[in-house]
């Protein structure tokens, strides 16, 4: 009634994350436009959903929040280095998305062995071919260092390099 209007700043994270959450949020938004004759903005349906996530999944929500923003801050990485802005409704993006959610998953694991192990054939590589790709993977290594305190594998950077050169192939 105020018009104040808070913007979800995880909304897409929410919406690749957790699709069947934010299809109820979405359902919630028209039942009540349909109840009480008000708009809401499609953040809300996002802060629904993570009401339901976090209630369905107990203490789970922290380490989710974490691999959302982590999945958030490499693609601002990648877009601010590239300057870029990648295409969210493009199949090869959600295919980007699914590839970071489980690089996520791997960092936070308390099983340093998800890592991969440190075999670095396939990041001499990839560095070779992909120069510039490998400095991005590089400013991603040095966000999670700094922030986390976590230095990702050899091999898991070489995977890295190539996710991103197939999404940055398809987004040009």
């Amino acid at each position: 009634n105020e018009h104040i209007i808070l913007k979800n700043e995880m909304l897409n994270e929410i919406k690749h994350f957790h699709p069947a959450e934010y299809e109820i949020g979405k359902m919630a938004l028209k039942q009540i436009k349909e109840a009480y004759d008000i708009s809401l903005p499609i953040d809300e349906a996002g802060f629904i959903a993570y009401h339901i996530i976090n209630l369905s999944e107990g203490g789970g929500v922290k380490q989710d929040d974490k691999r959302m923003k982590l999945v958030k801050k490499v693609l601002e990485i990648i877009e601010n280095y590239f300057n870029i802005r990648m295409n969210q409704d493009s199949i090869y993006y959600e295919r980007f998305i699914t590839h970071l959610k489980y690089f996520g998953a791997r960092v936070f694991s308390q099983d340093t062995n998800k890592m991969g192990n440190n075999d670095d054939f396939l990041y001499r590589m990839m560095k070779i071919q992909y120069p510039e790709i490998t400095k991005c993977v590089e400013l991603v290594q040095e966000y999670l260092n700094y922030n986390y305190q976590i230095n990702i594998s050899s091999e898991e950077k070489g995977y890295l390099i190539i996710h991103i050169n197939n999404v940055l192939q398809k987004a040009r």
